[in-house]
């Protein structure tokens, strides 16, 4: 693959750049190839966009990805003890666990409060729930709150809990042992329950969409898939649109 793809000679050549087009890859591939089909050098972009060598930013544009582009999540003692608590209560769960304090590093304004959620696969939430409140033993513990709930009461514990329903394919991934939400199923589940994450939202939601497209690697692909899962596409694309990252 190095022969054909050339891609230390990519990195090199493009490394300096905030993003590279289809045309200087062309270009590019054309000097070691002069009769390079376009064909080929859409597989190519396919076959490196695969390996992560390359990641899309919107139509015929890419960016190299880097060590220092993946999101560095924080993973605290309690969200740990959650997991792990939950996995052996119930070992077939799928279910995964975040915060809303990690939002603060792209947001303008800094929320007062900031909660966990346990999201859980659908019809396991009451489970779960009564579980946790057996194991928790405080008042700081909802399940799938309502908007009066949520304006009346979500920000008075300290690091209240949420359980919620998990949409089937939400997109997810492991880490320190710890599944948590990739940064496309945060994106559109602040869309998606704006009554939720409510002080995430209008001027504060476009900041989020802004500092974490431009500066973390987001699969689009990814992003519109699960968007279109949860009926929130139009939407999602309008914040991108915003923010130059037309699809």
């Amino acid at each position: 693959m190095a022969e054909t793809f050339h891609i230390e000679e990519v990195e090199n050549r493009f490394r300096d750049q905030r993003t590279v087009s289809i045309e200087e890859l062309y270009q590019f591939y054309k000097e070691k190839e002069p009769n390079l089909p376009r064909s080929t050098l859409r597989w190519r972009i396919h076959e490196l966009n695969n390996k992560g060598i390359l990641s899309r930013v919107k139509r015929g544009v890419y960016r190299l990805r880097s060590e220092g582009r993946e999101w560095k999540l924080e993973i605290s003692n309690e969200m740990k003890t959650i997991d792990s608590k939950l996995r052996n209560e119930f070992p077939y769960l799928t279910f995964c666990i975040w915060s809303t304090k990690w939002l603060l590093n792209f947001t303008q304004h800094l929320p007062m409060k900031y909660f966990t959620l346990v999201d859980t696969e659908r019809d396991t939430e009451e489970s779960v729930f009564y579980y946790l409140q057996d194991i928790r033993k405080d008042s700081g513990l909802f399940l799938n709150p309502s908007k009066d709930e949520v304006q009346k009461y979500l920000g008075s514990p300290e690091n209240p809990l949420v359980v919620r329903p998990l949409i089937s394919q939400s997109p997810l991934i492991t880490v320190n042992e710890v599944q948590v939400p990739k940064l496309e199923k945060i994106l559109v589940d602040l869309v998606a329950d704006d009554i939720l994450f409510n002080a995430f939202q209008g001027k504060e939601l476009k900041t989020i969409y802004s500092n974490i497209v431009n500066n973390y690697d987001v699969n689009l692909s990814t992003l519109k898939r699960y968007s279109q899962r949860r009926n929130k596409w139009a939407e999602v694309m309008q914040y991108l649109k915003e923010i130059n990252e037309q699809i």
